[in-house]
């Protein structure tokens, strides 16, 4: 059986003061401080034949265009095949977002555009650490979030608490041991990151990097943990929104990875692959012209009153979106068909 190789780096991606946190529309102001430091971390596989990269970003997404930057950038650092990278962000809200969000953050290009250097070096100095490797699966219980899919006394879904709906009940745990230099514990789990509210203006990693710090402290340099984001969109973290709960969540998700490692199953590793699938996806059916131009005119009308009432600037921006959008809607209403778009994009555009 062919031999893996595996290399793993860490470097610090932390955004400057200043920038819009994204996720969240009510917030109201830019970032004041940086509570924790953000992480980009590389794990680069190679059996040989294969090489893959793994990139995690404490981050709250990115948009095909910065997708691309990061591929490309990595891709000729590390001689690997643009579709043979992974690209995962944690999906903290309490940080920028290298997406265009519109009402739930600008994103800041000056801090973006640092991005793909920065990964890509990081990147390249774990490919340049390629040794010998064994791998090891190992899973725990752990439940960290609710769903908010809540459906109200009218029959309305809003975000809310649906403590019988779907949620993610394990962590998986890959550890990468190397013959020399350090190996990986790659961790994933599916739950936003919302332990902070909208109040919150700290940069912060939020419970996942709470849990990457106390997994990165007890493996005293031994490995580098990476957490890999799931499909988190109706979960929210069953919590009050506080540092003490971000914490609380990191300890307990912290405990579940080490658990996970006590009895792990050796994993057959070789050959490596990688797959890429585009598909396409519909647009909603759109609105009549009728319910369009209702919707357009309440918008309006709630984006005056936030400018009579003298809302915080942020807010009346984000709500700026929601008539913009309005205004598209009834774009689509008057003509009447319904659209599809294909993902990923192969475009260079961000969607």
């Amino acid at each position: 059986m062919t031999q893996i190789k595996v290399g793993a780096s860490r470097s610090t991606i932390t955004p400057p003061v200043g920038v819009d946190l994204a996720g969240y529309a009510r917030r109201q102001g830019p970032s004041t401080d940086v509570r924790d430091d953000f992480r980009c971390a590389a794990l680069v596989l190679d059996d040989g034949r294969t090489r893959l990269a793994l990139i995690a970003l404490d981050l709250l997404e990115t948009d095909f265009e910065v997708d691309a930057m990061l591929r490309e950038a990595v891709a000729a650092s590390t001689d690997t095949d643009r579709d043979h990278i992974l690209i995962n962000c944690s999906h903290t809200h309490a940080g920028p977002g290298a997406a265009k969000l519109g009402r739930l953050g600008r994103r800041n290009m000056d801090y973006v555009n640092t991005l793909p250097e920065r990964v890509a070096q990081t990147a390249a100095t774990a490919a340049a650490r390629l040794t010998p490797a064994a791998l090891r699966y190992g899973e725990a219980p752990v439940r960290v979030g609710i769903n908010r899919r809540e459906t109200i006394p009218d029959g309305e879904v809003t975000i809310g608490r649906n403590p019988e709906g779907l949620v993610d009940t394990r962590v998986r745990v890959i550890e990468v041991r190397g013959d020399a230099g350090p190996g990986a514990v790659l961790f994933q789990h599916a739950c936003h990151g919302t332990a902070l509210s909208h109040e919150n203006r700290r940069i912060s990693a939020e419970w996942m990097g709470s849990a990457a710090s106390r997994l990165e402290s007890a493996l005293k340099g031994t490995s580098l943990p990476m957490f890999l984001q799931g499909c988190c969109g109706q979960i929210n973290p069953d919590a009050e929104a506080s540092f003490d709960e971000v914490e609380r969540l990191g300890a307990e998700m912290a405990e579940a990875v080490a658990a996970s490692l006590e009895r792990p199953e050796s994993c057959v590793a070789t050959p490596l692959g990688a797959r890429r699938e585009q598909i396409t996806l519909p647009f909603q059916d759109p609105l009549t012209p009728a319910q369009a131009r209702e919707e357009l005119q309440q918008t309006q009308d709630e984006h005056e009153r936030l400018q009579l009432e003298g809302t915080h600037e942020s807010v009346i921006r984000a709500h700026e979106t929601l008539v913009r959008h309005a205004a598209d809607m009834l774009d689509r209403a008057r003509n009447g068909v319904r659209q599809t778009r294909r993902f990923p994009s192969s475009s260079r555009r961000s969607e």
